[in-house]
């Protein structure tokens, strides 16, 4: 079997990374990348929690009126589907992610 090598392959490129120095090799891109969505996960799934808690409060001021309650119940269950797909997408991503490179990135 032929083994990958472990160099690392310079951009020439300061990269920002989160607090970790810029290193400008394919690393820091991976390193970068990674963080970029872990914020993005983090942005998301608080949009979608927000979202959750403003069509229930909705829902409660509705008075019962239809066109109001109906409002309330589409933001409810965009938000819900939309954290169901930010839930799947990590999954997949976790699923189809060699164990190795996850542990590379962190």
């Amino acid at each position: 079997m032929v083994k990958a090598q472990q160099d690392e392959i310079p951009l020439g490129l300061p990269i920002p990374t989160g607090g970790q120095p810029a290193t400008g090799t394919t690393r820091g891109v991976i390193t970068y990348t990674h963080t970029l969505y872990e914020f993005a996960t983090i942005a998301a799934s608080t949009l979608a929690v927000v979202m959750i808690i403003y069509g229930g409060l909705k829902y409660l001021f509705s008075g019962g009126a239809p066109e109001k309650v109906n409002d309330a119940k589409e933001i409810i269950i965009s938000a819900i589907s939309g954290l169901l797909l930010l839930i799947f997408a990590n999954l997949f991503l976790q699923l189809i992610l060699p164990e190795n490179i996850i542990q590379t990135i962190r």
